[in-house]
């Protein structure tokens, strides 16, 4: 879908070059997250660790039946363990059980599935330079660097914001970016300024207390012949497509 070779987002750019891809945000954010935590060797050994759970108890129906039997012995919510999905993405429920520890383990944890290597417990600062810190650092990494693309174009939102410096500022750096992203429109740039300004005087004459952008956008229809370019924008800026934060259709989601 979003290949930057032969994904469908290329594919359409081809023939409309000025054409915004959006991802959809929970994608997006969960990628975040996995690139965040990948190189992190506590958290790789730790995914690692119930990924083996899972091939060990779950790919055997021996294994998968001593498993369950153990927890109806202990008088347990029986559950199942899930594969993870490396490439994919879902939303899952997790339900909190009564953590216990083995009295031969304390301050300890294995690193070794035969337990030949045992690592004296880490205290808190030295698991906030190790863990903490660095995914805190990856993660504002991978925002700043997935949530700021189309950028240049979705920054023309600020100009009809009235709680902006920007605020119908013809000459601010949104505009003439958006401008430069859109130049197969042929707005005319020469004419932007007189237009805001008498936008501006228009919005004050009305005496309201907030400028939302629904309030511009009915002024200038009304009066289109004095508002052709900025009607260009306003269009375009409506047609701009937004992200989705829903579930995606799988199997595997319940």
């Amino acid at each position: 879908m979003s290949g930057v070779y032969l994904g469908v987002q290329q594919k359409i750019s081809e023939i409309v070059p000025h054409a915004v891809y959006i991802h959809c945000y929970a994608h997006r954010l969960n990628l975040c997250l996995v690139d965040c935590i990948q190189n992190v060797p506590l958290i790789v050994d730790f995914f690692d660790t119930i990924q083996n759970l899972y091939k060990y108890l779950m790919n055997s129906q021996t294994r998968y039946e001593l498993f369950i039997e153990a927890q109806k012995n202990k008088n347990v919510k029986v559950i199942n363990l899930e594969r993870l999905f490396g490439t994919c993405w879902y939303y899952c429920k997790y339900e909190k059980r009564k953590q216990t520890f083995n009295k031969r383990l304390n301050d300890y944890f294995v690193q070794s599935t035969l337990g030949r290597a045992r690592y004296k417990e880490k205290d808190v600062s030295s698991l906030k330079v190790e863990l903490l810190y660095q995914v805190i650092d990856r993660i504002v990494t991978q925002l700043d660097e997935r949530f700021s693309k189309n950028e240049q174009v979705f920054d023309i939102f600020n100009v009809f914001d009235y709680t902006n410096a920007d605020f119908l500022n013809a000459e601010c750096v949104a505009v003439n970016k958006f401008l430069d992203h859109y130049k197969g429109f042929k707005i005319n740039s020469l004419s932007l300024p007189s237009e805001f300004s008498s936008i501006k005087a228009k919005l004050e004459l009305e005496n309201m207390s907030q400028f939302k952008l629904e309030l511009i956008f009915n002024i200038v229809l009304n009066l289109p012949f004095a508002f052709p370019e900025t009607i260009k924008i306003l269009s375009i800026m409506l047609t701009l497509p937004v992200t989705t934060a829903s579930n995606e259709s799988a199997s595997f989601l319940h």
